[in-house]
């Protein structure tokens, strides 16, 4: 969510979609070519790479079909004395193309160790164009390509650029010889998008609707909801496994009344059923009798209509704290879609103690082949972050979530696994979490245990999404992106932005990634998982690559400002460069 209503952002309940435009690092000069010695159109050895200088590039966040934007410098460096011919050299970019106004925008070309360059010139196509009239001579020089500016193109993904030197004019059609760079002199991520709203309500509500909407739907549609408290964040992300088995996703409000924001997605998105979770504390029964006499409506050809009769309503679900809470909850979802029936057997036999756990945070050796139904997620119960950043898995996956005391198993906890004949526990979190005696006690009692855990909630959410994508056998979950290209980010500070995000994440297999506080940045962590989920396979392996791109931000500009997801995309096509 944005905490600053004063900006007036948020009128009704729009969702926020930025285009946006990813750099290709956050430092140094990263080669495009790495080696580039491949014969030209001419037969000849090219002698020189092709590099972009990311110490003096321009903004590195830009918009879709954009004209007119800084980009960074480009470098020709010369491996032997008198690498670059003499003649024209053209530049022409994989998308897009160069732009000059003849004033303030007009490229410079210079060379080093003799290479004396002129004639600049951007084509009408959008070529950058430049003749080379003498070259180096006592050793390797360089030419660089400064005050660069492009229009960026709309097609998705990174810019590499086609070099062709001894040319006989500008961009003349034939001669020369060719090289082309790896991708990475600019990039354009389309549809890069920001939920949120005014508040918690709100974002979530936006996040509800970006999944079960009533546009493009055909037919008559009926949506289920599942509603918590916006004061007990816990009990709403233990909703995720419910919301999966529904098929349904979260709205929150306050526990006294329903909000306005929940009120416009009942109606406007076709919801016949809603599931209140929490106890009377959490939801009164004010709110339980008022949304059972509220009039439902249902999708018909993609818009919403009413059905003749009210909303449906089941619960309230919930216990006297929030781990009885989040045990009803599983057991209503056990109802609903039976763990054994929808959870598919989960093959962790090749994650060690130290597979996806950085910490110090004891395990089992391995994990196991659970039978269908035989896996739960463990989580401590003060630890949102954790919960926020697992949550599409629980959904996706059908994994029950169950919340425990820190120091030691509690007797709901005990009382759940025994009840759902749990073989194979997966902990989130490290030894300051979910403490060795709880993981001791668990093993005890026959039960595998595998940990996903960082030195911080941003390092977890990063073992998380490996976990996620991992795709040896027995190595993780193996999620095939059904978006590919796209993963979440939100702040990991505060829940209050992602707990909608379960059906997000959970119906198209992205993962979550967290920045830290507003304030501070992406932490030590985040940038370092987003490298790697941004290179040629991602976070999968060679035979199944799925590298990632695309950021969809929940939260608005003071929750995860734009100086973070700069960097983060920075971060990414670092990784892919």
């Amino acid at each position: 969510m944005d905490h600053a209503t004063s900006e007036g952002r948020v009128q009704g309940r729009r969702s926020r979609r930025r285009r946006l435009a990813a750099g290709t690092a956050a430092t140094g000069a990263v080669a495009l070519a790495a080696a580039l010695a491949a014969p030209g159109l001419a037969g000849a050895a090219i002698n020189y790479a092709v590099a972009a200088n990311l110490t003096t590039a321009g903004p590195t966040v830009f918009s879709s079909a954009a004209t007119d934007q800084p980009v960074a410098n480009l470098t020709l460096s010369e491996t032997v004395a008198g690498g670059i011919p003499t003649g024209y050299v053209c530049l022409v970019p994989s998308m897009g193309g160069f732009a000059s106004n003849g004033a303030t925008q007009t490229p410079s070309v210079t060379g080093t160790n003799g290479i004396a360059v002129g004639n600049v010139s951007i084509t009408a196509s959008g070529a950058l164009s430049f003749d080379v009239t003498a070259s180096s001579t006592a050793a390797p020089g360089s030419i660089t390509m400064a005050n660069l500016f492009a229009t960026t193109g709309s097609t998705s993904g990174r810019a590499s650029v086609t070099v062709t030197d001894g040319l006989g004019s500008a961009c003349a059609s034939s001669g020369g010889n060719t090289l082309s760079s790896t991708p990475g002199a600019w990039g354009v991520e389309t549809f890069t998008q920001d939920t949120y709203g005014q508040s918690a309500i709100d974002t979530t509500a936006e996040e509800y609707s970006s999944q079960f909407s009533c546009a493009g739907t055909t037919g008559t549609v009926q949506h289920t909801a599942v509603l918590a408290s916006v004061s007990q964040p816990l009990e709403a992300l233990s909703a995720a496994p419910l919301a999966g088995a529904l098929h349904a996703g979260l709205l929150v409000t306050e526990p006294g009344s329903i909000d306005p924001a929940v009120s416009a997605a009942l109606r406007a998105d076709g919801v016949t059923t809603v599931y209140v979770v929490g106890d009377t504390s959490a939801i009164s029964p004010s709110v339980v009798q008022a949304l059972g006499a509220t009039q439902a409506t249902q999708c018909e050809n993609g818009t919403q209509a009413t059905t003749g009769g009210n909303i449906k309503v089941v619960g309230p679900i919930g216990g006297a704290t929030v781990d009885a809470t989040a045990a009803a909850i599983d057991t209503q979802a056990n109802t609903v879609a039976p763990f054994a029936s929808v959870q598919p057997a989960i093959n962790l036999t090749n994650v060690g103690p130290s597979t996806y756990n950085d910490t110090t945070g004891n395990t089992s050796t391995a994990g196991q082949a659970a039978a269908a139904g035989k896996t739960a997620v463990l989580v401590m119960n003060a630890d949102f972050q954790d919960s926020m950043t697992a949550s599409g898995m629980l959904y996706a996956e059908h994994l029950p979530i169950v919340l425990t005391p820190g120091a030691s198993l509690g007797s709901s906890a005990q009382s759940e696994l025994q009840n759902l004949g749990i073989t194979q526990v997966i902990v989130l979190g490290g030894q300051l979490a979910v403490q060795p005696p709880v993981v001791s006690q668990l093993i005890a009692q026959g039960m595998t245990v595998v940990r996903l855990a960082g030195q911080d909630g941003t390092d977890t959410a990063g073992m998380i999404a490996r976990f996620e994508d991992a795709q040896g056998a027995g190595a993780g979950l193996a999620w095939t992106p059904k978006n590919p290209g796209w993963a979440l980010l939100a702040q990991g500070a505060s829940p209050q932005d992602a707990l909608g995000a379960a059906a997000i994440s959970g119906n198209s297999t992205e993962s979550i990634f967290l920045t830290k506080a507003p304030t501070v940045g992406l932490g030590s962590y985040t940038p370092t998982v987003l490298g790697a989920a941004g290179s040629a396979t991602g976070l999968g392996d060679s035979a199944h690559p799925a590298p990632i791109s695309h950021l969809q931000v929940l939260g608005g500009p003071l929750a995860v400002p734009q100086a973070q997801i700069t960097a983060a995309l920075q971060a990414l096509a670092g990784g892919a460069s």
